[in-house]
C-alpha cells in the first residue's frame, strides 16, 4: 500500500525528471538555433568579405582607366605570374588576356577574397594596355557572359575564385593555371558563364566562383567627361590669353581641322585660327603670282618669273594647311579653290601656254577665280587672334586626341566670338544658363547615325538633331542627359558648359 507521502515523493521525482527533460530539450534547440545562427553570420562575413574585395578592386579598374595618361579608357594587362604587377604587353603572341588582378599596379593592398585567395581578372582585347583599337565612345568590349546574368560586350570580369574544389588542385605548380581556381570560363578570354555558388553545407561543390564586371555604362561616361573637361580646360585656357574670347570652331567637312572665320558650330580646331602673318604671306604671294601671269601674257621670257611666283604660292600653301609637300598628290589633298588653282598654275610653268592663248588662257582663268574667291577669305581672317592653343594646353597633341577629335564638337556664343562684345553668354543646356561656349560629345551611335567612316560623316552622324546646329547662325539650345533618364534612348550626347566667369559652370 502506497501511502500518501510516498505518492507525493514519486510525483515529485516525476516532474523533476520531465524538467530535466525539458531543460535538456531547450537546451539542444538552443544549441542548433545558435550553430545555425554562427553558421549563417559567418557565411555572411565570409560573403561580405569577398563583396568588399570584389566592390574595391573594380573601383580601382575604372579608376585606372579613367585617368590613364596614354589612351583614356586603358585597363591594365592582367598579373599572370602571381607577383601582384602587370604584365607589360598582352597583344604578344602567346599572352594571356585572363590572370589574377594586378593589386600592386592598380595601388591596392594585397586584397584577398574570403577563402584568402588573390583575385583574377580578365580583360577585353580591345581595351588593354597595349592594345591597337583607338578608344572612344565607339568601342564596345568582347566579353560576354551566360548562366544566371546575361551580357554581351562586357570590358572586364573581376573573379573571387572561393576555397578549392575537388577537381582543383592548387599548388605551386598550377597557381597560374587559371582551371584550377575559376568554374567561370566557358571560352577563353571571351566568354564566361555566372551561376548561383553551390559550395555551402549540402550543396554539390561544382561551382563557387563570385564576380563583378565593367560594363560600357560602367566606364565609357567617365572617359567621355574626362575628354569634354579637357576639351574645356584647353578653351578656358585661350579665353584667357584672348580677353575671354574663344576660337572659331572648324566646319564639319574641313579635313585639317583649322577654325574658320564665321564659324561658331563645328569641331574643334588643332589650330584656332590662321594668324594676320601668315594670311598676309600668302595674300602677297598669290598677288605675286598673278603679276607673273600677267607679265607672261605679254613676254614669254618671263617664265622664271612664274616658276618663282609659284614656288612661293606654294610653300605658303603647304604652310597654311600643313600638308607635306609630296608631289603629285599635294594637289588632291587641297579642296579649296584658291590653293588648288594657284598649284595648278606654278605647275604648268609655261609662259608660252598663256602668250600664245591671251584671250582663253585656262590658267590665268583659274588664277583670276582663285583671287575672287581667296582675298576675301583671308581679308576676314587678318584680325588680332591667336593662331595658337595656350602653352597650358597639351591635349590637341596626344596620341589619344586623334581618336576623339571626330567625336568632339563645341560651339560659341556670338557675344564671345573672336572680336564679340562680351556681356552674357547665350549657350543653354537643357533650357537653364547664359553660357560663353558648349563641348559636346558623341556617344554610341544609335542606327540611325551609322555608318561613322570618317571625319567627313556630317553632324548629323555623331550627334542628335536637338544639338546639331548650323555653322554661322546656330540655335543656342542644347540637351544632354544621364544614362538613368527617360529621355536618354532618344538623346546621348553629353554636353557641358564652357563659362569662364559663371560659377555655375564648373
Amino acid at each position: 500500500m502506497i501511502h500518501y507521502a510516498d505518492s507525493v515523493r514519486i510525483q515529485r521525482q516525476r516532474g523533476g525528471a520531465l524538467l530535466v527533460m525539458l531543460v535538456i530539450l531547450v537546451i539542444g534547440i538552443t544549441t542548433a538555433f545558435v550553430s545555425n545562427l554562427s553558421s549563417t553570420v559567418m557565411s555572411n562575413k565570409r560573403n561580405q568579405t569577398t563583396a568588399e574585395a570584389l566592390a574595391q578592386a573594380k573601383e580601382a579598374l575604372i579608376g585606372y582607366a579613367v585617368s590613364d595618361p596614354n589612351r583614356p579608357g586603358e585597363l591594365p594587362c592582367p598579373d599572370t605570374n602571381n607577383d601582384g604587377s602587370a604584365e607589360s604587353n598582352c597583344s604578344a603572341a602567346g599572352a594571356s588576356l585572363v590572370g589574377r588582378l594586378p593589386w600592386r599596379t592598380l595601388g591596392l593592398p594585397d586584397i584577398r577574397d574570403s577563402a584568402m585567395e588573390h583575385l583574377w581578372y580578365v580583360v577585353s582585347d580591345s581595351f588593354h594596355t597595349n592594345g591597337s583599337t583607338p578608344i572612344n565612345s565607339e568601342t564596345t568590349g568582347t566579353i560576354n557572359l551566360s548562366g544566371n546574368v546575361t551580357a554581351n560586350n562586357l570590358i572586364a570580369i573581376v573573379f573571387a575564385p572561393g576555397k578549392p574544389l575537388s577537381a582543383q588542385v592548387r599548388s605551386t605548380a598550377n597557381q597560374n593555371n587559371y582551371l584550377h581556381y575559376l568554374e567561370s570560363i566557358v571560352t577563353s578570354p571571351t566568354s564566361f558563364k555566372k551561376l548561383t555558388p553551390n559550395d555551402q553545407a549540402g550543396g554539390d561543390y561544382t561551382y563557387n566562383d563570385q564576380m563583378v564586371f565593367i560594363t560600357y555604362n560602367d566606364l565609357m561616361p567617365l572617359v567621355e567627361q574626362r575628354i569634354a573637361r579637357e576639351v574645356k580646360s584647353c578653351l578656358n585656357a585661350y579665353a584667357s590669353d584672348q580677353e575671354g574670347r574663344y576660337p572659331w570652331a572648324v566646319p564639319a567637312s574641313e579635313i585639317y581641322f583649322r577654325g574658320q572665320t564665321d564659324v561658331r558650330f563645328g569641331r574643334v580646331p588643332y589650330q584656332p585660327y590662321i594668324s594676320s602673318s601668315e594670311a598676309k604671306v600668302f595674300l602677297n604671294d598669290f598677288g605675286d603670282l598673278l603679276a607673273a601671269v600677267d607679265a607672261c601674257k605679254n613676254d614669254a621670257s618671263n617664265s622664271a618669273m612664274l616658276d618663282d611666283a609659284g614656288e612661293d604660292l606654294e610653300d605658303s600653301a603647304l604652310a597654311l594647311s600643313n600638308v607635306p609637300p609630296t608631289t603629285p598628290t599635294f594637289p588632291s589633298l587641297i579642296t579649296t579653290p584658291s590653293i588648288s588653282a594657284g598649284y595648278r598654275a606654278q605647275q604648268s610653268g609655261q609662259c608660252t601656254n598663256i602668250h600664245d592663248n591671251p584671250g582663253s588662257n585656262i590658267v590665268e582663268a583659274k588664277m583670276n577665280d582663285a583671287w575672287t574667291y581667296l582675298a576675301p577669305v583671308l581679308d576676314a581672317q587678318i584680325e588680332s587672334v591667336n593662331s595658337s592653343w595656350s602653352i597650358q594646353c597639351s591635349l590637341f597633341s596626344t596620341g589619344y586626341w586623334n581618336y576623339w577629335k571626330t567625336m568632339v564638337f563645341y560651339q560659341v556664343s556670338d557675344s564671345y566670338k573672336p572680336g564679340g562684345s562680351g556681356g552674357t553668354g547665350s549657350i543653354k543646356i537643357n533650357g537653364v544658363g547664359a553660357y560663353q561656349a558648349a563641348v559636346a560629345v558623341a556617344r554610341s551611335a544609335s542606327a540611325t547615325q551609322m555608318p561613322r567612316n570618317t571625319w567627313a560623316e556630317p553632324p548629323l552622324s555623331f550627334l542628335e538633331e536637338s544639338n546639331v546646329h548650323s555653322k554661322s547662325t546656330p540655335s543656342n539650345d542644347f540637351e544632354t542627359y544621364r544614362s538613368w533618364d527617360i529621355n536618354y534612348p532618344s538623346v546621348n550626347d553629353l554636353v557641358i558648359c564652357v563659362d569662364s566667369g559663371s560659377v555655375n559652370c564648373q
